[in-house]
């Protein structure tokens, strides 16, 4: 209860990251210490993989704002690629396309979600 008025002053997206960013950190060393990895530092290599993880987490914010900043915030664009990969990852369970041809299918229906989204955008 006593942190509802401090944490209400956060910002929600600064928040959501922190939590991203811990959710992932934590996530990995667990992951390494299911699988029997050594970790140097023990316990504490947790802080080195949140600082690893939030640096890089930044870095591609960064890199999204300027070199993506047309297709971050496209909700239909996120869902077609969502929708893609899972068709695509279907098709080859069902052993429906090649190897050979579901990297190329792949990347063509990707460019094709990219081409829609900058039309839509360019018309708005």
């Amino acid at each position: 209860m006593w942190l509802h008025r401090p944490l209400a002053n956060v910002p929600e997206n600064a928040l959501k990251f922190g939590v991203g960013v811990m959710l992932a950190a934590f996530g990995t060393f667990w992951a390494g210490e299911g699988i029997g990895l050594s970790w140097l530092g023990e316990d504490w290599a947790i802080l080195a993989l949140i600082g690893v993880f939030a640096v890089v987490a930044l870095a591609m914010v960064h890199l999204f704002k300027r070199v993506m900043g047309l297709f971050v915030d496209d909700g239909w664009l996120a869902i077609g690629v969502v929708a893609w990969v899972m068709a695509s990852w279907e098709m080859e369970a069902m052993h429906a396309v090649t190897a050979a041809r579901a990297g190329p299918l792949f990347a063509v229906g990707l460019t094709v979600l990219l081409a829609a989204s900058a039309v839509r955008r360019a018309r708005t």
